[in-house]
Order: C-alpha cells, then structure tokens, then sequence
C-alpha cells in the first residue's frame, strides 16, 4: 500500500574528512538521548596527535570513542568518559600508534539523558622517527608545516622491547616463552597478522601465562591487530612467562598457514627511567619541510633486561612549553629508511 509510507529507509553517509595536519576544532552543540556526533579526520603514520571531546557545562556528561582507519576500535583503548575542562575525555596518541588514513572520534549522550559535544583534533607539526646508529640513538624529526617550529627534545630509557615473528600451520599453537623480571611494573604485547589474512578466522586467541601455566592476561583479536597490556603486583618474584596464540580458522582447509608479528614491551618503575645524555644541542628550529636528527649517547639500561630484549626508549618532543609529543621505541637500528 503505497498510502501507508516508506517501509524502510536506507540511510547514505558521505563522509569529508579534514584533511592530515590539519587542525580541527568544532564548539560542542546539544546532543539528545542516546544521539551521537562523528568528526573524521586524517592522519600520517609516525605523526603523533591528540583528540580532546567536551560537552558544554559539568553536569553534561559525554561518552568519547575514537576509531582508527578501517573501523578498529583504538588500540590503547578507544572509550572514555568526561564532561568539560579539566574532565574532558582525552586520547593521546603516541606517534608510535599512528597509522596513515582517515580517523573518527565520537560523542555520544547517554541514552536516557540529553548532554552535548564538541571536538578538537590537535596534530604535531612534525613526524618522529628513532634510529640506532653504533653507539648513538638519533631521534629525526621532519617539520610537515608551512613554518619554521622550534623543538626541545630528550629520550627516556623506560624499560625494554623485543620484535618476534610467530608461525604454524592448522592447529599449531604459537608459544613464545620470555623472560618477566621482578622490576616489570607493566606488559604491552602487540599481535599482528595481515589484514588479508584477518577473514580467514573466526577468533584468534591471546593468552599472557606465568610459569605454572596460570592466566595472567587473555585478550583475543578482534581485528587483524590487537593489544594485550596489563599491570602487575608490585610485590612479586621474577620468573618465566609465556605468550601463547590459539588460531581458530574459518574453515577446515588442511594445510593453512597462519602468521604473526609480536612485539614486546616490558615497562619498569618510571621513576627510575634513565635519560639518554645529548651529543650537542636538544633545541632545534626546523624550517618547513626540512628534517633533524638530534643524537643522544645510548645508556646502559637502568635493569637487567631479558635475554632477546633492547632498551625501550621514550623520546619527547615539546613544542612551545606544551604537553609533549611522544615516540617510543626500542633502541634498535629502524627497519626503514631514517629520514622518510
């Protein structure tokens, strides 16, 4: 009956992202139940940024998400909670998690209660890239702007990092048995497979295990990337730990193969993190388009680091006296070229 109105409707979302670099700041407006507010925006890999979502006054309170390209929720945690000012929700992306393509922060009301919500994107005007080059760690920086920028620079050992590839074929269940010394405050391992590969599962397990086979911390994929991070007892002995990846295929094909990359990041007590000594000046006034490479003398780690693990460096890049920009990673030579 064409008189009783549409059946259904399809809904076409065309979305404009601002473009990378840029700046984006949109006042918060009403929100009503449960309605939501979505802000795109691009990004560069090796390009840290920062995401601030606020609603109006206190008593508005906001849920914030941001997704990374492709859908994926953030992977050092996409939800939180806030209101305005000091209690905005906040996400600060150290430029070690910044991958290339369009993402998309979101405010939400709750779903019984009216609220409202505005957004800030807030790009750092260069790229960072850490190398190992013999007996010197060399943060480069490369200014992407239209302006000269001024940078204060330092490097942080914070604890210590190792890279694995992990194979098998069918049911084969990866192990990865390491080391989890005593001055381990907290555990960040990174799963990785091809995307490509992420349809051929149904669910891919990941499971952090003491010596005596006891869980410590389970996180199974979701996407073809996942993060496993937790904190540990102050108050513990030192002993073996192992990673194991459990595969569960989408089909019974005989012979698949499946593939991952782990990376490994132990963090120690921050308080006791070293500082790398510079070799000459830390203060650098980049012109537009044209990249530094500030260098450090590498420093012995402040810990005993397990066998297979490289110092794990925290570099800050401040800009102007503000919140720095952050880039760890281990003191190892880099995998690609310095200056990209």
């Amino acid at each position: 009956d064409t008189m009783a109105g549409p059946v259904a409707r399809l809904v076409n979302t065309i979305v404009v992202p601002a473009p990378p670099g840029a700046d984006l700041d949109v006042a918060s407006t009403p929100l009503s139940a449960g309605h939501e507010r979505r802000w795109s925006f691009g990004a560069q890999a090796g390009r840290p940024f920062a995401v601030k979502v606020a609603s109006s006054t206190s008593k508005d309170v906001i849920r914030a998400y941001l997704h990374e390209p492709g859908g994926q929720p953030f992977r050092d945690g996409h939800e939180q909670e806030g209101s305005t000012g000091g209690a905005s929700a906040m996400f600060q992306l150290d430029a070690r998690d910044v991958v290339t393509g369009n993402y998309e922060a979101v405010a939400a009301a709750p779903p019984i209660s009216a609220s409202s919500g505005g957004v800030r994107v807030i790009q750092a005007p260069f790229t960072m890239i850490a190398d190992l080059r013999g007996d010197a760690a060399i943060l480069a920086l490369r200014n992407l702007t239209t302006a000269p920028v001024t940078v204060v620079s330092r490097g942080t050992m914070v604890g210590g990092a190792r890279e694995e590839t992990l194979s098998g074929e069918g049911a084969d269940t990866g192990r990865l048995a390491f080391d989890l010394p005593a001055w381990v405050r907290r555990v960040e391992i990174d799963v990785e497979m091809p995307r490509v590969d992420w349809s051929r599962f149904t669910d891919f397990g990941v499971t952090l295990e003491d010596a005596e086979g006891r869980q410590i911390k389970t996180a199974p994929l979701n996407y073809a990337f996942g993060r496993l991070s937790t904190e540990l007892p102050r108050a513990r002995e030192g002993g073996p730990a192992t990673l194991r990846l459990f595969p569960g295929w989408a089909t019974q094909t005989g012979g698949q193969r499946w593939t991952t990359t782990v990376r490994l990041r132990l963090y120690g007590d921050t308080a006791k993190g070293v500082q790398l000594a510079p070799v000459g000046a830390t203060t650098v006034t980049l012109a537009p388009g044209s990249a530094e490479g500030l260098r450090f003398m590498a420093a012995v780690a402040p810990w005993a680091l397990p066998t297979g693990f490289v110092p794990l460096v925290r570099w800050d890049a401040t800009v102007a006296g503000r919140e720095p920009w952050t880039l760890e990673a281990p003191l190892a030579p880099a995998p690609t070229p310095l200056m990209r």
